[in-house]
């Protein structure tokens, strides 16, 4: 089958361009299907590539296709322009399913419970495959976040109080986006405080993907199912932000306890 729209396209991150054509964003599709449908957002927050019945998260895609880091790259038209330039179908997000509404409903969950719950996790990538790994349970709603930074292998060992590098949480915006703002401080392009300092102080200056004497990140995350729109949030939304902001602290704590009086190396001011 043939497509009247241009088979081949040019994609400039930075001082870098790559070409793209349809084979591969297929096989990136692909890749998502195996590997992620179940285990990431199956869409962007306001936009998906629909295809063949389905519907595929634009930027997780590109970064599948082009196989690199792209933390710098932005989504919404730059992203959408790249596939329907190669004759591909940008949708709305199909509506959320009941189940993320059963979830919002769910009552106000108690600090010592979230925190349990964050240190029953196990460590997984940052970065998988190029790209930041979104793999985490409930990613799409705010929540309570550690990081590691280590060159041990930690994926998939327990999360561990002297193995955190960073506490942070996010209240407002979802898991996933304050980690993309993460990510995209320790490349020199963010807004994230601790990202930032990372940047400067322990970079140098140098973008992560380009700093010869990095070491891997590794996440673990709980979060807690709410609407924060100002518009949509109620009362009830409004006390779980409020478990959220209290969580960050608790975790700190138990952090400091277990290490002598220290807190997380990027948590110093």
């Amino acid at each position: 089958m043939r497509h009247s729209r241009a088979p081949f396209k040019t994609v400039s991150l930075g001082r870098d361009t790559f070409g793209i054509d349809r084979r591969r964003v297929l096989k990136a599709m692909d890749e998502f299907d195996r590997h992620c449908r179940g285990k990431e957002p199956e869409s962007g927050t306001r936009f998906a590539v629909f295809h063949n019945g389905r519907q595929y998260p634009p930027k997780r895609v590109l970064r599948l296709a082009i196989g690199r880091p792209v933390s710098m790259f932005s989504g919404g038209k730059q992203t959408n322009e790249v596939f329907t330039s190669l004759g591909f179908e940008i949708t709305r997000p199909s509506a959320p399913p009941r189940q993320r509404e059963d979830r919002i409903r769910r009552p106000i969950p108690k600090v010592q419970e979230v925190v349990s719950s964050l240190f029953s996790q196990k460590w997984a990538k940052l970065f998988l495959e190029g790209s930041v790994s979104y793999r985490l349970e409930d990613s799409r709603y705010p929540g309570v976040y550690v990081l590691a930074y280590s060159d041990e292998k930690l994926e998939g060992k327990r999360v561990d109080e002297n193995t955190i590098f960073y506490v942070g949480m996010s209240n407002h915006a979802s898991l996933e986006g304050r980690l993309k703002q993460f990510t995209d401080a320790i490349e020199g392009h963010g807004s994230h405080s601790a990202g930032e300092r990372f940047f400067k102080k322990v970079a140098r200056g140098t973008p992560y993907s380009r700093f010869k004497l990095r070491k891997e990140f590794f996440v673990a995350a709980a979060g807690v199912a709410c609407i924060t729109n100002k518009t949509k949030r109620t009362p009830r939304d409004l006390r779980k932000m409020g478990v959220i902001a209290a969580c960050e602290l608790y975790v700190l704590a138990r952090v400091k306890e277990k290490n002598a009086g220290r807190e997380p190396e990027l948590n110093k001011q």
